[in-house]
């Protein structure tokens, strides 16, 4: 829950900031969103995840199977 819904405004100025705020959180946010699915359709980005990927491999089976070990 955002800030501005859990503490009342003091003044109508301060409710009006607060909801300016808030809908400028909401603004970022949904670019941030659309700006991360646009990497969907982006080829280099699929390429350097797959390498990193198969790079990192190994080591995230190990760590893995020495998780499940301690886990038991």
């Amino acid at each position: 829950m955002p800030w501005c819904a859990t503490v009342p405004a003091r003044s109508r100025n301060r409710l009006i900031v607060q909801a300016v705020e808030a809908y400028l959180r909401q603004l970022e946010e949904a670019l941030i969103d659309a700006q991360f699915a646009e990497m969907e359709h982006d080829e280099r980005y699929g390429e350097l995840s797959l390498q990193l990927s198969r790079e990192f491999e190994r080591s995230d089976w190990e760590a893995l199977r020495r998780s499940t070990v301690t886990a038991r």
